[in-house]
């Protein structure tokens, strides 16, 4: 499905995105044994963070509402369903109950995971305009003047990056251990 197409069920129906884009050479140079692997870390990291704005954000207190999360199928679906567990399987994850299931689909077969592609490659451009000083995208302008959309798009900044590892550290050993495990790093993190 074409640009102007998914836009067009953009205006259809009522979404919410939460999209992070994240540099892997930042993950690679702040998350000890990620060297090798940075890209499989990065997934945890944006799963969870993903997991908190869902649970933050959309689901919030009111309801007992639960979701469940769709991926499109590729190279990380073992990272994604391992970070998943780890944190439905947390006892202080608070919202782990409103998360039902994870699940991998195609976006060659369904619609919502091609408007979260676009939204997914709106937010890099973004992201990367910021850096470059060019303008913002016609196509991001028109979703965001029309009030399309709810949610947010954001990055994961080097900062961030170094912050997330010192969480990282602060969390209970078997949490840890299965992010790390999900990341493909077999050593602990130490700052």
């Amino acid at each position: 499905m074409g640009r102007t197409e998914l836009l067009a069920v953009v205006y259809r129906h009522r979404l919410n995105v939460i999209a992070y884009s994240i540099d892997v050479n930042d993950v690679a140079k702040h998350v000890p044994g990620a060297e090798s692997k940075p890209d499989a870390m990065a997934h945890v990291i944006i799963l969870g963070y993903i997991l908190k704005g869902l649970a933050d954000n959309v689901l919030g207190d009111g309801s007992d509402a639960t979701i469940g999360i769709i991926h499109d199928r590729g190279s990380y679906d073992a990272v994604f369903r391992n970070t998943f567990n780890a944190f439905i399987e947390d006892a202080d994850f608070p919202s782990r109950k409103r998360f039902s299931s994870i699940n991998l689909m195609s976006s060659v077969t369904t619609i919502p995971l091609q408007v979260a592609d676009l939204m997914a490659y709106e937010n890099l451009k973004e992201v990367t305009r910021h850096e470059s000083g060019r303008d913002r995208r016609k196509s991001l302008s028109l979703i965001l003047s029309e009030g399309l959309m709810g949610g947010f798009l954001k990055g994961i900044n080097e900062e961030t990056v170094i912050e997330y590892v010192a969480y990282l550290n602060g969390l209970p050993g078997a949490l840890r251990v299965a992010l790390l495990e999900a990341g493909h790093i077999k050593r602990p993190v130490q700052t």
